[in-house]
């Protein structure tokens, strides 16, 4: 289903993304030791939206209850992350911001957390041991601006797994190109 979503416009990509991300966590369900008897069996969804009748950015999503067999809950229990609940809404605008496709389509021109990105592909340059140096992109302006140690590490606060590194450096392009981290 994923081949087919790459092959078609974007009004039937979705549903195919949709789809093949159904079989895939029942696949994963139906194989997981931690499930017994019946309980690989995924009934719903597991996930809600609601609120239609507010600003796209603002659609409210809820989880079902953690322990119930929703698709969204029993996979969230197997890989060990923590559903949110469904007495907790979360904006659409920030389920959207957490998926990296999205990074050039803002809801609304608020400031943005979106994922970082991270590669050891594009270190050039720099010194560093490449086993510990990861390049980050997608830092807010703002932050890149500033140029400061404080700058970052304010920033990283948004980024718990981001803690405990040592070091930035700030690099350019070419001769004439403004720094980027």
């Amino acid at each position: 289903m994923f081949q087919a979503a790459e092959g078609v416009g974007p009004q039937t990509r979705p549903l195919l993304v949709f789809y093949g991300l159904s079989q895939a966590g029942r696949a994963i369900a139906a194989a997981a030791v931690d499930l017994k008897g019946e309980d690989w069996n995924l009934v719903s969804h597991g996930i809600h939206a609601s609120g239609y009748h507010l600003d796209f950015a603002d659609i409210e999503i809820r989880t079902d209850p953690a322990g119930t067999a929703g698709s969204f809950v029993r996979l969230s229990q197997l890989l060990g992350s923590p559903v949110w609940g469904n007495d907790t809404v979360v904006r659409l605008e920030e389920v959207w911001d957490t998926l990296p496709a999205n990074l050039e389509y803002p809801l609304t021109a608020r400031e943005r957390f979106t994922p970082l990105y991270a590669s050891t592909d594009m270190i050039r340059g720099i010194d560093f041991h490449p086993l510990l140096t990861v390049e980050v992109g997608d830092i807010l302006d703002r932050v890149v601006d500033a140029g400061s140690r404080t700058a970052l590490d304010e920033f990283l606060q948004s980024y718990p797994g981001a803690a405990g590194y040592e070091d930035f450096a700030r690099r350019r392009a070419g001769d004439h190109a403004e720094p980027d981290y």
